[in-house]
């Protein structure tokens, strides 16, 4: 069987990432490569990815600085199709603690609404929908305003005319 070996390949390939996070990085630039894992078109890609991220020391210790890439990338996942991978994610985005940025953030989800994978596009369109919807436990207040501001003049309301 070769979906067996595949099987196997896999679980050895997840298990191997989770020990490199858990035992070799940190929060920064080398972990740019782990989470390109969240925007795979496959689910098991998907959690294996929030396991291992789940293993990084700043996970475990609840002491994660802010890192654009992890957060916009968590925020993705907290808005996967799969119910599972979608509540594991909200479960690291509580510990991740830091707000989106609606400036810098927003227009590079926007760029994943024409991705490949169907799961990914609509992943990303529920994560815009949310950051726009302005709650403040997710999503930088003040950049909100400014992104507010920007699409106002970027977009005038013409005025409604009665027919």
């Amino acid at each position: 069987g070769h979906s067996g070996e595949q099987d196997s390949l896999y679980s050895t390939t997840a298990s191997c990432l989770l020990n490199m996070c858990a035992f070799a990085l940190w929060v920064g630039p080398l972990l740019s490569q782990v989470t390109k894992g969240l925007y795979s078109g496959k689910d098991s890609v998907r959690e294996s990815t929030l396991d291992a991220l789940e293993a990084l020391p700043e996970f475990v210790n609840s002491d994660c600085p802010r890192d654009a890439l992890l957060g916009r990338s968590l925020w993705l996942a907290c808005h996967d199709v799969e119910a599972e991978t979608a509540s594991k994610a909200e479960e690291l985005w509580d510990i991740y603690g830091h707000p989106i940025s609606v400036e810098d953030d927003i227009p590079l989800l926007i760029e994943l609404l024409q991705d490949e994978e169907a799961d990914i596009r609509i992943s990303a369109a529920n994560a815009i929908a949310d950051a726009l919807s302005g709650d403040s436990r997710s999503v930088d207040v003040n950049s909100f305003r400014s992104f507010l501001s920007f699409m106002s003049e970027l977009f005038p309301r013409s005025p409604r005319r009665n027919l």
